[in-house]
C-alpha cells in the first residue's frame, strides 16, 4: 500500500502542531524603578486562539534590571493558554526585555518580550492598543466577523493591549445595535487597566471625505442618522462636513479620524477643503489594507492607489496638522491575531498586508479621557505590527508639537533632531532611520543593534525652508517626521511630525 499525505500527517503532527504556536510575552513599555508590573503571557495557534493545551515549561534567563523573577514556569490545564505572572518590581534603570526558552525535541526556542524604557521619574508612559476593529454588527464581511464583545475580550486578554475601538460600519448599525455597543463599551472600560473606547465608522464616497471613524470620549455618543439614499453602501452621498454638523449639535465630545485616505476607488482629496485641524488631529497611516505615507512605499492598497493629492505627506504640505496613528482594520473581530492572512471563503488569495497597526499614545495614564487629551495634541505614532518604542524631539519639542517662534528669531537657528529608539528584535535588526523635512528624506540613520540613540543637527537655513500659503495653514511653517524601516521584515514605524511655525 502506497504512503498517502494523511499517513506523513500523523507521523508528524507533533511538529506541525507545534510551529503553529506563538508566544508572546508583553510588558508595559515604560516603567518607573521600583514599580510593580505583570509580565502577561498568550501562547496562541496559527488559529488565532489561545492553545488550551499548551503544558511545555518555560524558562526564563536571569535579568540584572528585575529584582525577582522565577527561573521556570510550567501551564497547567486551568490557564488555558493564558498566564499572568504579578509582582514584577525593575530596580535598575536601563532597557528592559524578558527573554525565555522553550524546549522542544531537543532544542531550545526563544522568546522576548516587547521593550520597556525603565526610568527613574518617567515624564509620560506609552500605552498601545487598536483604534479600528469590526465586528458583526457593521455587516461588513460577515464570514468573518464576529460578535462585538470577543474583540475587547480578545484585545484585553490575549494580545494584551491597553485601549481598544470597536468600529462598525454606520450603514449596519441599527438603535438597537448602538445601544448594544455602547453598554459593551461600558462594561469593558477599566480606567487605568483597560480602556475602551465607544465608535463607528462613516464612509464617504469620493470627493466627499472618503472613510472615517468617529470616537468618543464619554459613553453617551450618538449615530448620525443616514438619509434613504446612504443606506446600504460604503460610498455615502453625504458630505463629511454634514456629518461634523450633527456631531457637533449633537454635545458629545468627539474626534474624527481619516483611513484609507488614498485608497483608489473611495479617496480623500487634500486639494478640496474636507480637513478640519480641531475635529480630526490624527491620520491613520497605516491598517492590514495599506499604507496612506505617501505613494510609493511596500504597503500597496488592495484594489490599488490614487492618482490624487491624497497622501499624508500630501496633506501636510497643504497645512494640514496631523499626528500619526496605524491600526488593523481587523474584520476578524480578533485584534492582532494570527489570522490576519484571512481570505475570501473558498479562495486562495490573499487580500491583505501580513501585518495588523498598532497605535502608541504617550498619555499620563490608562483612561480613555488621557489618550484623548493626548490624540489631540498628537502625542501618538502608529507601528504596523510591533511595540517598538520610539521617542522623538526637535531641540525639547516631543512629536505631535508645534514651535511657535518669530521673525528672526535665534531659538530655533540651531535645530538638533534627537531620536531613542529600541526594537523590539534582539541582536541584529538591521534598521533604517529615515528623517523626513517637508516631504524630502534628508537623512538615513542606520540602527545596527537593538537599541540606539542619535542627535541629527539641521544646518540648513531656516528662513529657506519655510513652506508658505498652503491651503489650510496661513503660516510659513516647516516639519519633521520619523520613518523607521526594519529590514527583512517589513515593518515600520512612523512618528508624528514636529512642526516649527512662524507667528
Amino acid at each position: 500500500m502506497s504512503t498517502t499525505v494523511f499517513d506523513m500527517i500523523k507521523k508528524e503532527k507533533t511538529k506541525i502542531y507545534f510551529n503553529t504556536r506563538c508566544v508572546l510575552l508583553r510588558i508595559p513599555s515604560i516603567l518607573k524603578v521600583g514599580e510593580s508590573f505583570s509580565l502577561f503571557i498568550s501562547v496562541i495557534n496559527n488559529d488565532g486562539l489561545p492553545d488550551q493545551s499548551f503544558n511545555l515549561p518555560i524558562y526564563f534567563e536571569e535579568n540584572s534590571l528585575l529584582g525577582k523573577l522565577p527561573k521556570t514556569i510550567k501551564f497547567s490545564s486551568e490557564d488555558k493558554g493564558l498566564l499572568t505572572i504579578k509582582g514584577l518590581v525593575p530596580n535598575l534603570t536601563g532597557i528592559l526585555r524578558i527573554s525565555a526558552k522553550i524546549r522542544y525535541q531537543n532544542e531550545y526556542f526563544k522568546v522576548t518580550s516587547n521593550p520597556c524604557w525603565v526610568e527613574e521619574n518617567p515624564a509620560h508612559r506609552i500605552f498601545w492598543g487598536d483604534l479600528h476593529v469590526h465586528s458583526i454588527l457593521g455587516t461588513c464581511q460577515v464570514h468573518e466577523t464576529k460578535e462585538p464583545e470577543l474583540a475587547w475580550l480578545y484585545a484585553r486578554d490575549v494580545s494584551h493591549h491597553d485601549f481598544l475601538a470597536v468600529t462598525d460600519h454606520l450603514y449596519g448599525i441599527t438603535p438597537a445595535k448602538w445601544e448594544l455597543l455602547k453598554k459593551l463599551a461600558k462594561k469593558y472600560n477599566k480606567p487605568g487597566v483597560f480602556s475602551a473606547i465607544l465608535a463607528y465608522e462613516s464612509s464617504h464616497k469620493s470627493g466627499l471625505g472618503g472613510d472615517n471613524n468617529v470616537y468618543f470620549s464619554g459613553d453617551t455618543g450618538k449615530i448620525f442618522p443616514l438619509p434613504k439614499e446612504a443606506q446600504g453602501t460604503v460610498k455615502s452621498p453625504v458630505p463629511l462636513k454634514t456629518l461634523w454638523k450633527f456631531l457637533d449639535k449633537s454635545g458629545d465630545d468627539y474626534i474624527t479620524i481619516p483611513h484609507h485616505t488614498a485608497r483608489k476607488e473611495k479617496y480623500k482629496d487634500f486639494e478640496t477643503d474636507d480637513y478640519n485641524k480641531k475635529r480630526e488631529p490624527v491620520f491613520e497611516i497605516y491598517s492590514m489594507w495599506g499604507s496612506s505615507e505617501r505613494k510609493l512605499n511596500q504597503y500597496n492598497f488592495w484594489r490599488g492607489r490614487s492618482d490624487k493629492k491624497s497622501y499624508f505627506q500630501d496633506a501636510l504640505l497643504n497645512g494640514c496638522k496631523y499626528g500619526v496613528v496605524a491600526s488593523g482594520d481587523d474584520h476578524t473581530t480578533m485584534p492582532m491575531s494570527q489570522l490576519i492572512y484571512a481570505k475570501e471563503p473558498f479562495g486562495t488569495k490573499i487580500n491583505r498586508s501580513p501585518h495588523a497597526g498598532l497605535t502608541a499614545v504617550l498619555a499620563e495614564k490608562n483612561t480613555v479621557k488621557s489618550i484623548f487629551e493626548a490624540v489631540r495634541k498628537r502625542r501618538c505614532y502608529g507601528t504596523t505590527f510591533e511595540k517598538t518604542l520610539l521617542d522623538f524631539k526637535v531641540n525639547s519639542t516631543i512629536q505631535g508639537g508645534t514651535v511657535t517662534i518669530k521673525h528672526n528669531a535665534d531659538e530655533m537657528k540651531k535645530r538638533f533632531l534627537k531620536i531613542k529608539i529600541s526594537d523590539v528584535c534582539l541582536g541584529d535588526p538591521k534598521g533604517l532611520i529615515t528623517i523626513v523635512r517637508n516631504n524630502k528624506e534628508i537623512c538615513v540613520l542606520k540602527l545596527n543593534k537593538s537599541d540606539g540613540e542619535f542627535v541629527y543637527e539641521d544646518k540648513e537655513k531656516l528662513e529657506k525652508l519655510f513652506i508658505k500659503k498652503s491651503r489650510f495653514n496661513p503660516n510659513p511653517f516647516v516639519y519633521y517626521y520619523i520613518r523607521y524601516d526594519k529590514e527583512g521584515y517589513n515593518e515600520t514605524t512612523w512618528s508624528s511630525p514636529i512642526w516649527i511655525e512662524l507667528e
